[in-house]
């Protein structure tokens, strides 16, 4: 058929894939509705599952171009079962929503939240997610892990983009203790995110802290960095030693699409002091990445 019966024609019928299509023409990337949406966090006492939060999930339909998207909601808390770990060597897995729609494969008609299970290896790689699907996260799982904690899984949930509107926040990451003895490029402890840029997508990096030097008249850097390469710096100087200096540091780009990883990293460029990165709760320094918007 070279044109589709309309959607909400009164007294016709329409294929679902028409329905879907609506989806399609309102978003432009799959992904999660709500930044805290599909959330995956350990169990409330570690064992070999994880936790999903509630939420939706928009799904591209993988298997024909006029699949459209899908939209599929968990509305409590769901565990899933991590398949026991090898003796020998470290995996990754996938914790995945998928769609599976019996009208392109298989027998099953049935959204789910799953864990896709690795292969063991010395250096381990994920598994290849499924048709239809939206990865969550990743968990690495030890050899001979009993529990899996926070610090294995890594968060790898995109928001669901509409066709022009920004995208919203991509990641986040905060700290509440100083980092001193800085004179040279030093990374912040805590103050990177990985994050997964779509397509054609311009992003804002913020990085904010209070930085201060042992000796006055010296040059303190805020920067935003990939790996070793400064994306945006922040100079000041101190006027008096040890005063403490509010900074934030932020940069527009438009970067190829994929996985990449923005850090805050703070030195002292002219002077002889030492510089110290300051944060607290009521003023924690901090790195946020967003979406703005096409570009």
């Amino acid at each position: 058929m070279a044109v589709k019966q309309a959607s909400w024609i009164q007294a016709s019928s329409h294929p679902a894939d028409t329905d879907r299509l609506i989806l399609e023409t309102l978003f432009q990337t799959q992904g999660v509705v709500g930044s805290g949406d599909l959330a995956v966090t350990q169990n409330g006492t570690p064992n070999m599952s994880i936790n999903v939060a509630a939420g939706s999930v928009v799904i591209d339909g993988t298997e024909s171009g006029t699949q459209g998207f899908y939209h599929m909601v968990n509305d409590a808390t769901l565990n899933v079962a991590i398949a026991a770990a090898n003796a020998t060597n470290p995996r990754i897995d996938l914790i995945v929503a998928k769609i599976q729609d019996a009208q392109y494969s298989g027998a099953t008609n049935a959204g789910s939240i799953v864990a896709v299970t690795g292969t063991p290896a010395a250096s381990p790689s994920p598994p290849a997610a499924p048709a239809n699907s939206v990865i969550l996260a990743q968990v690495a799982v030890a050899a001979n892990a009993t529990s899996i904690t926070n610090a294995n899984i890594t968060d790898f949930r995109t928001r669901a983009r509409d066709r022009q509107g920004e995208g919203g926040q991509l990641g986040y990451a905060q700290v509440t203790a100083n980092q001193g003895s800085i004179t040279a490029v030093t990374d912040i402890t805590g103050l990177s995110v990985t994050v997964t840029v779509p397509a054609n997508r311009r992003i804002r990096i913020h990085v904010s802290g209070h930085l201060g030097s042992t000796v006055a008249g010296d040059e303190m850097d805020l920067l935003v960095r990939e790996g070793s390469t400064s994306l945006q710096e922040r100079v000041t100087t101190a006027n008096t030693a040890n005063r403490i200096e509010g900074m934030d540091s932020i940069v527009i780009l438009t970067p190829s699409a994929g996985p990449h990883t923005y850090k805050a990293s703070a030195s002292r460029s002219v002077g002889t002091g030492t510089v110290t990165f300051q944060a607290g709760a009521t003023f924690p320094g901090f790195i946020l990445v967003e979406d703005i918007g096409p570009a």
